[in-house]
């Protein structure tokens, strides 16, 4: 990617789960403030439950692959719950690495799907600096959701964390950043425009 600051050019990093913090930054900071934790839901755990039923055809009840209820797409998903309930049995007499295994050994492409807990128990978020310190007048130390993509040359910093006060950085935009004195700020802000 060209820069007009590198003549070379820098290199664009972007990882997947870096397009997952990038998209979903709001799980971070419910997690670390507040412990609260979201769950997949929708499309995405039907996928999920399909593949795992053919995984446990597999390795636990094979003679449910002539069963009738459960011969087609169609047939699997007018019967979701009752399926679920079955992958979720089978399920819950493994642990998550024993499951990963069963499913890619059945062919099944998957992973292990994150909780916001494993997301910040995970080494590699911190190491990719997608986890990073962040500090809060309110709030004080708190990690958060560091810069994606990342950029060689320009690999960006969070240097504040957004406050709740309107207006918290004016300074640091109007006058710092714009030129505007300190006299002018004040007078802006005195006339309600800011």
């Amino acid at each position: 990617m060209y820069s007009p600051e590198c003549a070379e050019g820098v290199v664009h990093e972007l990882r997947v789960y870096g397009v997952l913090r990038s998209s979903c930054s709001v799980i971070f900071y419910l997690f670390e403030l507040h412990a609260l934790q979201l769950q997949p839901e929708g499309a995405f755990r039907e996928r999920l439950v399909e593949g795992a039923f053919g995984a446990y055809l597999e390795s636990g009840s094979p003679e449910l692959a002539d069963d009738e209820r459960f011969s087609t797409h169609l047939a699997r998903g007018e019967r979701q719950e009752e399926l679920e309930g079955i992958v979720a049995d089978w399920a819950g007499k493994h642990d998550a690495e024993e499951i990963d295994r069963t499913l890619n050994e059945a062919g099944v492409i998957c992973g292990p799907i994150y909780t916001i807990a494993d997301i910040f128990e995970d080494e590699h978020f911190r190491a990719r600096e997608m986890l990073v310190e962040h500090e809060d007048p309110e709030f004080g130390t708190y990690l958060g959701p560091g810069i994606v993509p990342k950029f060689s040359e320009t690999p960006g910093r969070v240097r504040w964390s957004a406050t709740w006060q309107p207006g918290s950085h004016n300074r640091e935009v109007y006058c710092d950043l714009l030129g505007l004195s300190d006299e002018t700020l004040a007078e802006l802000e005195e006339e309600g425009v800011l």
